[in-house]
């Protein structure tokens, strides 16, 4: 081992020493509480903070100093924390002894004289002096308590030790945190060693060490700062559409309602004011109800909704296939709600395109129904569907019938004369067929149907696409 003479600036009696061994960087782990309901108030921030030193001061977005929030209201909050490691003066005095080894004259601190965050200095806690390698490593001339300093030896072909004057910097360093700042700076230099055939070692001269036996040193760390981020959230705002179909008359007990529900966190479960739990209710008479919809979070709609009177149609539709129309425009236009009250018996519904309104698979590619248009269904049992809404006035609602098959609907509220109904497209007529088989067919003098009958709708082929306008009621 090769040493090195310290020659030490009594200047330099007060130094500053950077010490932070045994100190953990802060950590900050959380547990989120997001709010329940749709812009709820009720989320919250739970923080638990380790590391640094005690006690910990907190900064939020919202401009709350305190630990944990609560009652939050969906949105992104920040914290910055920060820890109590403030600048602290630590006064003590380092003795240092010969080590007596002939060929290594190490300077042991003494046991329990220089403390570490309040603890005595110890092996793994390196304080000596320091160097960078000719490759930019790093060299350390100190190890466990002992503070040596190794001379560079000439003959190898790397930097591994101090040449004569040159500055060296007195540091400490901590097997887990490193390196933290400079102690004092030195000037090395060197003097043989005897017998001088040992030629690359050096030893210390005592009374230059000496100027160290009493010096202060002071903590000199800042305050450790971190900085979190966190997101409360909330579900989808729970949203109620209650879907009326009105009363046929005053005293009547045929109105129905239907919830539409989307948002919020599913199961729903519904009250309705009448004591129904289901997702509809029926045998409304006029008035204003209401009902209550409520999530699996205990998010809560209340729902108003009145029920009027309006006019209806009652059409008798037989078991088995038949084509029907109305001349109402109804208050809920879904095939689904036309026939949510026999849907028990409905097998298939479709549309002049093939669409199908199927229930028993849940299937419904026909949506609404439309004014001036025909339906097949096919019945498992005959049953009367009652349509309620507002009487059609056939004269201003003009049908386009296309080019081709498809299914007409009747909008007059009595029956008439077939010829006389369809004398406007009669040019472009091919033929026209009602669900019982009769067919009127014009080029042939054929007319079996003879009249055009409420609650019946018609298969009907023209040429060319036309508009057909039914007289009025």
């Amino acid at each position: 081992m090769k040493h090195i003479i310290f020659r030490i600036s009594l200047l330099l009696a007060m130094f500053l020493l950077l010490i932070n061994s045994g100190y953990t960087q802060l950590n900050i782990s959380t547990a989120i509480t997001n709010s329940s309901c749709y812009l709820s108030t009720d989320g919250s921030i739970d923080l638990t903070v380790t590391g640094g030193v005690t006690p910990y001061t907190y900064l939020w977005s919202n401009s709350a100093t305190i630990q944990d929030l609560t009652d939050l209201a969906p949105g992104s909050y920040t914290v910055t924390i920060t820890d109590s490691y403030n600048p602290v003066p630590n006064a003590f005095n380092w003795s240092f002894f010969n080590s007596g080894a002939y060929w290594c004259d190490n300077f042991l601190i003494q046991a329990g004289t220089v403390l570490i965050n309040g603890l005595p200095a110890s092996t793994g806690d390196y304080i000596g002096v320091f160097y960078t390698t000719s490759t930019g490593g790093f060299g350390c001339g100190g190890y466990n308590t002992a503070v040596p300093a190794f001379r560079d030896y000439p003959d190898t072909p790397f930097k591994d030790g101090f040449i004569n004057n040159e500055p060296i910097n007195w540091k400490v360093w901590h097997i887990t945190n490193g390196s933290n700042g400079i102690v004092v700076n030195m000037t090395a230099s060197y003097a043989p060693l005897n017998p001088p055939a040992i030629t690359n070692q050096g030893y210390f001269i005592e009374n230059t060490i000496g100027v160290l036996n009493s010096l202060t040193g002071y903590y000199s760390m800042l305050p450790d700062t971190i900085t979190g981020t966190y997101n409360v959230t909330h579900p989808d705002e729970l949203i109620v559409n209650v879907l009326v179909q009105n009363s046929g008359c005053t005293s009547c007990d045929n109105g129905s309602a239907f919830l539409d529900i989307s948002g919020g966190t599913t199961p729903y479960t519904m009250l309705w004011s009448t004591g129904e739990t289901s997702g509809s209710v029926t045998g409304l008479l006029p008035g204003t109800y209401n009902v209550t919809v409520t999530d699996n979070h205990n998010c809560t709609v209340i729902e108003e909704y009145t029920v009027d009177t309006a006019e209806q149609q009652q059409i008798n539709i037989p078991q088995g296939w038949s084509i029907f129309s109305t001349f109402i425009n109804p208050s809920l236009p879904g095939v689904n709600y036309i026939f949510a009250q026999i849907v028990s018996q409905v097998s298939i519904v479709k549309d002049g395109l093939g669409n199908p309104y199927w229930p028993a698979y849940n299937v419904n590619n026909i949506g609404d129904m439309q004014i001036g248009k025909g339906y097949q269904v096919r019945m498992l049992t005959a049953q009367f569907l009652t349509i309620t809404g507002h009487a059609i006035v056939p004269e201003t609602n003009p049908i386009n019938i296309p080019s081709g098959w498809s299914i007409l609907g009747y909008l007059r509220q009595s029956p008439a004369l077939v010829v006389t109904m369809m004398s406007q497209i009669v040019s472009a007529l091919s033929i026209m067929k009602d669900g019982d088989g009769n067919v009127y067919w014009p080029q042939y003098g054929v007319n079996n149907i003879v009249n055009m009958q409420p609650g019946k709708g018609y298969q009907i082929k023209v040429a060319s696409t036309c508009t057909l306008t039914y007289p009025p009621n």
